[in-house]
C-alpha cells in the first residue's frame, strides 16, 4: 500500500481542543484523520449527508 503525506491548516484553539479530547481516547491527530477518511470510503452516503449537513450549519453559522 501506497502512502502519501497531507498537510492541513487548523484554527490552533481547535486544534488544541481536538488533541485534548483524542489524547483522553488514546488517538493520536493523524489516527483520526485517518479513521475519518476510512469512514468516507466505508460509508460514502452516510458521509455525504453528514458533510452536506455540517457544511450548511457552518454556512447557517457564519451568516
Amino acid at each position: 500500500m501506497a502512502y502519501e503525506t497531507i498537510k492541513i491548516e487548523i484554527d490552533e484553539e481547535v486544534k488544541r481542543q481536538a488533541e485534548q479530547i483524542l489524547e483522553t481516547n488514546h488517538l493520536t491527530m493523524e489516527q483520526a484523520i485517518q479513521s475519518f477518511f476510512q469512514w468516507m470510503v466505508q460509508s460514502p452516503d452516510e458521509a455525504r449527508k453528514e458533510l452536506m449537513r455540517w457544511k450548511e450549519e457552518k454556512n447557517r453559522d457564519e451568516n
